[in-house]
């Protein structure tokens, strides 16, 4: 039951959220409580870095006063815990609701440059272990490299995930610099087409077939190979026109090389039909 059950209604309540001193000292309480009545009181780890809170959660097992009904079985304290246990094996099928309490895959480390967390190129696992993970929460990023010696990992998957989405984006300016063409025009199409594909290949894959390259006092990397993209903008805009005239030369030149390959070819066919 959230806090806007008691906040609503005739007579609301004023609930706000909890800072961590109060949230940790309610929490002591709650569970200090409920072990009098129950034999197993644990509360979820919180997340880390967590300012504020809005409930206490706890989850309790085991009650202590004996049964009086009228028919029972005997239930000991160790049979719940391996049916707990067992309910909690990854292999059961949870709601969506129920997510949060499947048994904790380890610990992961965001990359802050990543828009979608979700991307499975988004993180750096740190560690598979329960207890070292759960050690770890809340510590600040530093102390983190410094229990799981992920630095140099973590630093890879940076690299590697920034230059992931500057290469997305110089391909999509590129694209953007060069609208599409009316697809009536089939000159206009076939020009658009050899003129992005080659820039893609001088400006990603760093093609020099082309002959036309970057000044030297422009690089469009630096020297750990990202994009320096204000360069890259200034490449598209002032040398993608001759970079399109290039391709549309050597797209004519292979034309004319393979027409003159099945040209003899050709003749050679029409001659033994004519025999």
């Amino acid at each position: 039951m959230g806090g806007s059950a008691f906040a609503s209604g005739e007579n609301p309540l004023y609930t706000p959220r909890m800072p961590s001193h109060v949230y940790e000292l309610v929490k002591s309480r709650c569970k200090s409580a409920l072990r009098d009545l129950y034999i197993y009181v644990a509360s979820p780890i919180d997340g880390p870095a967590k300012r504020d809170y809005g409930d206490v959660d706890v989850l309790m097992t085991c009650a202590r006063g004996e049964f009086t009904g009228r028919s029972g079985i005997d239930v000991f304290p160790e049979t719940v815990v391996k049916a707990i246990q067992h309910a909690l094996e990854p292999s059961m099928c949870w709601p969506k609701e129920a997510a949060r309490i499947l048994p904790f895959p380890g610990r992961r480390t965001f990359l802050p440059t990543a828009t979608q967390p979700s991307s499975p190129n988004a993180t750096s696992r740190s560690t598979g272990a329960v207890h070292d993970a759960a050690d770890v929460s809340g510590q600040d990023q530093a102390g983190g490299f410094t229990r799981f010696h992920v630095e140099a990992e973590y630093n890879r998957r940076l690299d590697e995930y920034i230059r992931e989405k500057q290469t997305d984006a110089v391909w999509k300016d590129i694209k953007g610099a060069f609208p599409a063409a009316d697809p009536t025009d089939k000159y206009a199409c076939q020009y658009r087409g050899c003129t992005i594909k080659a820039l893609k290949k001088v400006i990603i894959e760093g093609d020099t077939g082309f002959g036309v390259l970057p000044d030297e006092d422009s690089p469009m990397r630096d020297k750990d190979g990202f994009f320096i993209l204000e360069n890259v903008h200034d490449f598209i805009s002032r040398k993608g026109e001759e970079v399109g005239r290039a391709a549309m030369a050597r797209h004519h030149q292979a034309y004319e090389d393979l027409f003159e390959t099945r040209g003899p070819k050709r003749k050679q066919e029409t001659s033994s039909e004519v025999a």
